[in-house]
């Protein structure tokens, strides 16, 4: 009996060293870190970590705004609207012409009077050349003083043909302003693209020089926003871009010299060099110097492909 309950309290000492030496163990431990951890998010892999691209957004080459010519006036008529394509010549709008030609005629009557001035002041200065003639003929027989006189008639005739004269060329170049501004009141397009804006209607008055309409030229730049610390790419360099399914590639034109203090980035443009149409305001992707092609498909050599050889 005794050798029996010998045995009984081996087997429970064995047992309880044995749950002692599991429950000091490495494993159990990490067991029970690993149940009581709180869940987390396990990030997908991403294929283009090595090679972060740059947003870019399409911008138009220039913006004009269509003037008044410097006279102004009346608006009679706006030839475009909103979003029409124009070809540069095209007529935009058409001022008034009545102002115009009424200043016009006052302008050319004023001219006919000043020339009627000059006429008269040329006979005069004749008159007084033939009085003083005849008493140089006349010699001794006519006074000293009477000789002096006849010299200053004609000094003062001479005056008033040369002031005469010079009104006469003040009021044409004034009469030839107005006939441009006639032929202004036609207003054109200086170049070719989109009307963005109609900042007047007809019946409003514009001053000179005042905006009619707003065009948005032809061509198309790409502006990009590249952090101060990226592989800047050289000016004349071609780099990738995706601007939706489209690949393309684009020449970099400009890079500001300092870094945007608002924004800590680098300002970049490149200009398109596929034929393709871009919309002002689309959002494009570029690659860094040294990336992969953003599409499933490589881009071609010229366009738009990073040399195998530019250093990283």
């Amino acid at each position: 009996m005794r050798a029996w309950l010998t045995a009984v309290l081996v087997i429970a000492t064995l047992a309880a060293c044995v749950a002692v030496a599991v429950a000091r163990s490495p494993l159990r431990q990490a067991a029970a870190i690993i149940r009581v951890a709180p869940p987390f998010a396990v990030a997908p892999i991403r294929n283009d970590v090595a090679a972060p691209n740059w947003p870019a957004m399409v911008v138009p080459v220039g913006e004009i705004d269509v003037a008044a010519p410097s006279a102004g006036g009346r608006i009679a008529e706006v030839a475009v609207r909103l979003g029409d394509r124009v070809e540069a010549g095209q007529t935009i709008a058409r001022l008034d012409p009545a102002r115009a030609r009424r200043e016009i005629t006052e302008a050319q009557a004023r001219l006919a009077a000043r020339m009627a001035e000059g006429r008269q002041a040329a006979a005069r200065r004749a008159q007084a050349r033939d009085r003083l003639a005849r008493i140089e003929r006349l010699g001794t027989v006519v006074a000293e003083a009477e000789r002096a006189e006849a010299e200053l008639a004609l000094q003062s005739a001479q005056a008033d043909v040369d002031r005469s004269s010079a009104e006469i060329r003040a009021q044409r170049v004034a009469t030839e302003h107005l006939e441009a501004t006639l032929r202004d009141t036609t207003i054109v397009a200086p170049i070719s693209g989109e009307v963005s804006a109609r900042l007047l209607d007809a019946g409003a008055q514009v001053g000179g020089g005042g905006s009619i309409v707003r065009l948005v030229g032809d061509g198309r730049l790409l502006r990009l926003a590249v952090g101060p610390d990226a592989d800047i790419p050289r000016l004349g360099e071609t780099i990738a871009v995706r601007c939706g399914l489209r690949d393309l590639g684009a020449e970099v034109t400009h890079i500001a010299p300092h870094v945007d203090p608002a924004a800590r980035v680098i300002w970049m443009e490149a200009r398109p060099s596929d034929a393709v149409e871009l919309r002002v305001g689309d959002s494009c992707t570029a690659m860094p110097n040294g990336g992969q092609p953003l599409g499933p498909h490589a881009i071609g050599p010229g366009r738009g492909a990073i040399p195998a050889d530019r250093p990283h």
